[in-house]
This record gives structure tokens, C-alpha cells and sequence, in this order.
């Protein structure tokens, strides 16, 4: 009777779609269910969303920076960064500045 009971009870375990059960067994061979644990999830409920690809040419591939701004071909940080014109000594190297005068025309 407990083979006969465990195969059906197995059986029943598979179909119905529940990660744990706690069963008992009787001195001639019955089950009884003691407690169901929680439903297996369903695997099609966690599938990902596939992704969409949008064309380049869409308009939330763009930008409201001016032109200015986007050239590479210019120099990408020269409107950004602050201008300063400045007198060198004729004793120091080439390129070593003395005196810092900022540019503001």
C-alpha cells in the first residue's frame, strides 16, 4: 500500500504545481498531507521583454546643442574653457606665462 500511495501521491506532486509538500505516513502505509507550500511560478511570467531597436534617424537620437558645440573638427574645448592673453618675458622658455590677463572681447 505505501508503493501504490507514494506513486500516486509523486504523481499528484508533479501535476499540481507545488515546490514543497509535507506529507505522513501511517503505521499501514497512508499518506496524509500535512502542508502545501507555495505554487511553482509560472516560467513564461518572468520572460524579459525583447528589446526594441529605434533607426538613427529618429529624432530622440538628437540633441539641442548648438553646432558649436558638436564640431570635432574645431577645437571641442576652446569654447568652453576661459581665454587669457598674457605678455611673456623675454627671459623665460617660449610658451611660460607671467602674467595672466583675461580676454574679454
Amino acid at each position: 500500500i505505501l508503493l501504490w500511495s507514494l506513486a500516486r501521491l509523486f504523481k499528484w506532486f508533479d501535476t499540481a504545481g507545488f515546490e514543497n509538500v509535507l506529507y505522513s505516513t501511517s503505521r499501514w502505509g497512508f499518506i496524509r498531507i500535512a502542508y502545501l507550500g507555495d505554487r511553482r511560478a509560472d516560467p513564461a511570467a518572468y520572460k524579459p521583454l525583447e528589446r526594441t531597436f529605434r533607426p538613427l534617424t529618429d529624432e530622440s537620437w538628437g540633441s539641442a546643442l548648438p553646432i558649436e558645440f558638436t564640431n570635432e573638427l574645431a577645437a571641442p574645448c576652446a569654447l568652453i574653457l576661459p581665454r587669457f592673453a598674457a605678455e611673456v618675458s623675454p627671459k623665460l622658455t617660449q610658451g611660460a606665462l607671467c602674467t595672466l590677463i583675461p580676454n574679454t572681447s
